[in-house]
């Protein structure tokens, strides 16, 4: 199997560069797990592809994706569902080759989908972040969530604290710094409030339509998370 960290490290700098410069979450981690499952599937160009997206041969990247999945860190909650409208015999080998924990059944509605996604991220993600229509077939998506404690708390202060030189002073309404940091700050607001926690959870998932041809559904796949 290829090293994950070489690959995931690539993969995370070319998505944040497309996601740009203004403030954003996204989790490099979540997308490229998601994407790299989609690869025993993959054939001809859209392999090729799909291979230089993830910075991996396809099945190397599938079978690390599943290792992973499969015995997450502890302090990672990870879930990984397949829904289908009606299961396609060409996919059948792909499906087999998930992460056996992966959620699978009919495609549900949207109310069961949102509660899918509250229950699998800890209420973090209140609604899954697409609408099921009648187009569409299959639904691939995973989850991941935290929420970790710091040995050293954070403090919350207004934006505009972090001073004339910080290009971020004007953009952030608020922020987070270490405490032990609040000297370069020119001393906190009194009305900043410690931060001893954290929480943070993603959502990732690849969708099929009926619009797609059988041909370039893999091709379809990738372009959720390529760029």
């Amino acid at each position: 199997m290829t090293p994950l960290h070489a690959p995931l490290a690539r993969y995370a700098e070319r998505l944040h560069r497309a996601a740009g410069d203004t403030h954003h979450v996204a989790s490099p981690l979540g997308a490229w797990l998601l994407l790299a499952l989609t690869g025993p599937a993959a054939t001809g160009d859209a392999r090729a592809a799909l291979a230089e997206a993830l910075d991996a041969d396809p099945d190397d990247a599938a079978a690390e994706a599943r290792a992973l999945l499969a015995a997450p860190h502890p302090m990672v909650a990870a879930a990984t569902a397949l829904w289908e409208r009606a299961p396609a015999p060409e996919l059948a080998a792909w499906r087999a080759a998930l992460p056996e924990n992966t959620e699978r059944g009919p495609l549900p509605d949207q109310a069961t989908l949102d509660g899918w996604a509250r229950e699998r991220t800890g209420g973090l993600i209140d609604s899954f972040p697409v609408d099921v229509t009648p187009d569409t077939l299959l639904l691939l998506a995973n989850a991941l969530a935290t929420r970790v404690s710091w040995a050293d708390p954070f403090d919350t202060a207004p934006g505009a604290e972090l001073g004339a030189g910080s290009a971020w002073s004007g953009r952030l309404s608020r922020c987070c710094v270490r405490r032990r940091s609040a000297p370069v700050l020119g001393g906190l607001s009194e009305r900043a409030k410690s931060n001893t926690g954290s929480t943070m959870a993603i959502l990732c998932l690849i969708t099929a339509s009926a619009m797609l041809e059988n041909t370039s559904r893999t091709k379809g796949f990738q372009g959720v998370l390529l760029n």
